[in-house]
């Protein structure tokens, strides 16, 4: 009995025991550096992940079946995270921007305080504009990364984009990767993405090997949360204006204008002062017309419709984000000459759907399952606005009316109708169907050693756009006056030109592309004495990209192992060694290797630093490394012959006879562009609010491909081969801050970023130039060149009294050059560099200001640029008249003219002025500007009046976009100095639905 009442005992004891482990419970509270509390914060056992909760509004969790010592992943929405350790009582975790990870691609992160790498990272919840184009919503936003708007049209409005600026006189684009795969960031909308970054350094590029060299965009896109559903529901409304529209002159100023030119020329006015008074009174309108071209085919606003609704939850075994994202823009054509048969309207309707899933097929096996389809349509006119908008402006207002008396529309033989060509020509419609699907097994191999584990990944894309148009010709009447032999009109002679047709229907392939990637990786991780941890990777990577058309097939393979090392937490190291190739290589060799190596010192983790109360973090990393670029054209290691009339005969040499020659020397040693990377940088917290992060930078760019015609002889007969001989030097300097801090009710955050990247031409094959200053070698990619201007020739004396200029005769009004060799003549050896590059600036920056009170916020975005020349080359807008042109109220205030000497432009002129117009000074102008990008007030409404309805948010907002800029220009756009569809500024107004 006693042996059983022992037995007893002990069993009693023992359930006890166990029952008091299980329902120990452990409290963990959540908060950021200024002690505010978290909510939404994941926080799960280590082993057990996908069983977690959230922290409540009090930014607290309360978690069962925990005891001290066990190991809990807190883990927030944006991917800020942190490992600890239980302890007894309160666990307090506080998340900043060290516990964010830093996302390198190949499913490779790490938190940013163990990071050795140069990047910067932006979460999209906190940099959302209106913006159709999630790519035009980072101006400005991210340290190194400059964004230049480019062309504005719906469907193709993609901004140029460069990483710490350019290293290479060859092609300048990033690499942008969408969940680890090369996709257009255009396909995304802005709820779709969680965060973009930018790996601006060989310790983060050279992964990437022969693809990296440009640097690289990784944007991740949202995944699900273990929760019941939440579902999000947006709509706004947008009305955009055209921003800075250039005046041209008026019907009686360009009659003006000719015949102040004539007269400048020497020769007779071609319009009688009864003329001017009829484009004056308007009483003649088909002889005498005044037509504003660009109010005639350009509308004041146009609108864009943005909805989106996303769907996010999950639970143990599948997580899911799914999303359905519809924006139509209706553009700004003028709706009054419209035919009553179709709409020739610039529309854009894009729907998409997205569906992200995580699947837990067991307990050691994760599913990624990525869907991404788009379909979308465009109209526009069947004259294709690159050829429609310079008509609207180089066709003289006078030049004939929009449509004549008998209904015919106006026009002669030498120029088109502007209005006619948006209208009476048809239309085309664009459709483009896109699918992006990706799959990515994650499999836990802790079974055959702890820390072991493995991924592979597939990715099928398939794009194609198809072109229907619907076509047409028109009748147009030219108008002449009949006169009598005192000059007065009797009579208009009318002469039709065209034929009148039905719409005609064609359709074509535009273009169609298929891409499939393969990874398989096997990672490694080692965490020993709480001392060290190691993480090891080795990767395959292979993909292929087939367009349509001949000889447009890239491959690549690549073979990289990745090592990441921590002592402490203090000291880090990583190594990258990537051996990648490219089928457009030469057949010698397609591979090259492209290691690299970083360290870091986390100097806030020493003893010495412990009584830098005020110092939170502070960091020191450096990296050095290799990666390239095969971003070239196929068949540069081929030989190339034609056969053609304008080929070399053998035999008769008969124009009509055809004939066969060699085109092109091949490079038989084709390499890819190698790009020799060296950064030291810091990253820094102080007061719990200022985060900084600064960096120096170095590159060297070799094997560049360039054109190597000025080394060799033109006896050689043939075109000589491209050569990997072109060197560039980049280097600059970059930082980045933010302060945050909450006062009360009140918060507020100032955030700015500034970068410096200049490049230097080591050597392009330019060949012998007489004088050191004719050189491209040691300037600037982009440098411009050309004559410098000391002024205008006041009169005949002048003109006698001043150095020969050697391009056309020069009269008074004429732009006087300086002789910069001094060799007592002006010509092509007096052009030097002027101003700056005139492909990106060498300096940008950009900064955020956002407040909030209670419910209330604000944001503003502006981004600004400096040390950049731009090109004055819109045809009307500067270089007026000749061959038939309009021009501008801009020239006209700021022309030569006897009474006005120090003007900025020459006299007016009706001839091929080759002394004028070819590149000088008088043609630049300062690229600097400083850009108001976005403007956000937003307002959300009291959670007692939103949860009667039933709804858990309702958010209210205003932005406005590109409201003003502060430039040189005034009259166009900085962005925009060419004759194209307009920029523009957007109002919009919406709401966000959170249930």
């Amino acid at each position: 009995m006693k042996i059983i009442r022992e037995i007893y005992v002990a069993t009693f004891l023992s359930v006890s025991v166990l029952s008091y482990a299980q329902d120990a419970s452990t409290t963990i509270k959540v908060v950021d550096k200024q002690n505010n509390p978290l909510i939404g914060v994941k926080v799960a056992l280590k082993d057990n992940m996908s069983n977690g909760s959230l922290t409540d509004e009090r930014g607290q969790v309360s978690l069962d079946d925990t005891q001290k010592g066990d190991i809990l992943i807190v883990q927030a929405s944006d991917g800020s995270r942190k490992d600890i350790q239980v302890k007894e009582g309160m666990n307090v975790v506080v998340l900043d921007g060290r516990s964010k990870p830093v996302n390198r691609g190949f499913n490779l992160s790490g938190r940013n305080e163990e990071s050795t790498a140069a990047v910067s990272t932006i979460y999209m919840q906190s940099a959302k504009t209106s913006d159709i184009n999630p790519a035009n919503s980072l101006y400005g936003k991210l340290t190194g990364l400059t964004s230049l708007q480019a062309t504005t049209v719906a469907w193709s409005s993609d901004p140029e984009m460069f990483v710490r600026g350019t290293g290479t006189t060859g092609t300048k684009t990033p690499l942008i990767l969408i969940d680890g795969f090369e996709r257009p960031l255009s396909s995304l909308s802005q709820d779709e993405i969680e965060s973009v970054t930018v790996l601006k350094d060989a310790a983060s590029q050279a992964l990437y090997g022969v693809r990296g060299a440009n640097g690289v965009i990784l944007v991740t896109t949202k995944r699900g949360e273990f929760s019941g559903m939440k579902v999000k529901a947006s709509y706004q409304f947008g009305l955009n204006t055209p921003f800075r529209i250039p005046t041209m002159a008026n019907g009686y100023q360009y009659a003006q204008a000719m015949n102040e030119a004539l007269q400048m020329d020497g020769l007779a006015a071609l319009y009688s002062q009864s003329d001017l008074a009829a484009f004056q009174s308007g009483t003649q309108p088909e002889l005498f017309p005044s037509v504003n071209w660009a109010d005639e085919v350009l509308k004041d606003k146009g609108t864009t419709h943005q909805f989106n609704a996303s769907f996010t939850g999950g639970g143990k075994n599948i997580r899911y984000f799914a999303a359905i994202n519809y924006i139509g823009d209706n553009g700004f054509m003028n709706t009054d000459h419209f035919s009553p048969d179709y709409s020739s309207q610039m529309e854009w309707d894009k729907l998409s759907a997205r569906a992200n899933l995580d699947i837990n097929a067991t307990k050691l096996t994760l599913i990624k399952l990525n869907l991404l389809g788009i379909l979308s349509q465009h109209n526009r006119p069947a004259t294709n606005y690159p050829t429609l908008f310079p008509m609207i402006y180089n066709v003289p207002s006078a030049a004939f009316p929009i449509q004549t008396s008998t209904g015919v529309w106006g026009g002669d033989n030498i120029r088109k109708n502007p209005v006619a060509e948006s209208v009476a020509t048809g239309f085309s419609i664009g459709n483009d169907r896109s699918l992006y699907a990706d799959l990515r097994i994650l499999q836990d191999l802790s079974v055959l050693t702890p820390g072991l584990s493995a991924e592979l990944a597939i990715a099928y894309d398939n794009q194609a756009s198809y072109w229907d148009s619907k076509t047409k010709n028109y009748v147009y009447e030219s108008l002449q006056p009949v006169r009598d032999n005192g000059g007065n009109i009797t009579d208009i002679t009318r002469v039709r030109y065209g034929q009148e047709t039905d719409l005609s229907f064609s359709s074509s392939l535009g273009s169609q592309s298929r891409v499939t990637t393969f990874e398989a990786k096997v990672n490694y991780e080692k965490n020993w004495l709480d001392t060290h941890q190691l993480n090891a990777s080795v990767i395959y990577h292979q993909e292929e990209n087939s367009p349509n058309g001949v000889n447009q097939t890239y491959r690549r393979q690549s073979y990289i192992g990745n090592v990441s090392y921590a002592y402490k937490n203090k000291y880090l190291a990583d190594l990258v060694l990537t051996y990648s190739g490219s089928s457009v290589l030469g057949n010698s060799d397609k591979y090259a290797f492209f290691p690299a190596i970083s360290a870091g010192w986390v100097i806030s983790s020493e003893d010495f630093m412990q009584n830098a109360t005020a110092i939170n973090y502070l960091k020191a990393r450096a990296s050095w490394g290799i990666t390239g670029s095969d971003r070239f054209a196929y068949d540069y290691d081929k030989y190339y012959f034609k056969t053609g009339t304008s080929a070399y005969y053998f035999g008769d040499n008969n124009n009509s006879a055809s004939g066969h020659g060699e085109i092109r020397l091949p490079n038989l040693k084709l390499k890819p562009e190698t790009a020799s990377k060296f950064n030291f940088g810091i990253d820094m917290e102080v007061f719990n609010r200022l985060s900084l992060s600064a960096d120096v930078f170095y590159e060297k760019r070799t094997n560049i491909l360039v054109n190597s015609a000025p080394i060799y002889s033109t006896v050689l007969g043939v075109t000589t081969p491209m050569l990997n001989d072109g060197e560039v030097k980049n280097y600059g300097f970059e930082a980045g801050l933010s302060w945050n801090d909450r006062i009360g009710d009140f918060t507020y955050m100032l955030a700015g970023n500034f970068a410096f990247a200049r490049n230097e031409i080591v050597n392009m094959d330019e060949g012998y130039q007489p004088y050191d200053y004719l050189k491209n070698t040691g300037n600037r990619i982009g440098q411009y060149y050309g004559l410098e201007a000391i002024g205008f020739f006041k009169d005949e004396t002048d003109v006698a009294n001043s150095t020969p200029q050697s391009f056309s005769k020069v009269v008074p009004g004429d732009v006087k050059y300086k002789d910069q060799n001094n060799d007592g003549v002006i010509d092509d050896y007096d052009k030097v560099a002027i101003g700056y590059s005139t492909i990106l600036p060498e300096i940008t920056y950009g900064f955020t200001i956002a407040l909030g009170y209670k419910n209330l916020s604000l944001r503003a975005d502006f981004q600004g640029v400096a040390n950049y020349t731009l090109v004055k080359d819109m045809e009307s807008m500067y270089w007026p008249l000749v061959g038939n042109r309009n021009v501008s109220q801009h020239y006209l205030e700021n022309r030569w003219t006897p009474s006005t000497p120090d003007a900025m432009y020459p006299r007016l002129t009706t001839k091929q002025n080759d002394n004028n117009f070819r590149n000088s000074s008088i043609w630049t102008e300062n690229g600097n500007f400083l850009k108001l990008r976005n403007l956000e007030i937003a307002y959300t409404l009291p959670k007692s009046w939103v949860n009667k309805i039933r709804l858990e948010n309702i958010n209210l907002f205003a932005r406005g976009m590109n409201l003003f800029s502060v430039d040189h220009v005034k009259d166009m756009d900085p962005e925009q100095m060419y004759a194209t569809y307009p920029s523009f500024r957007s109002y919009n107004i919406g709401l966000t639905l959170d249930f």
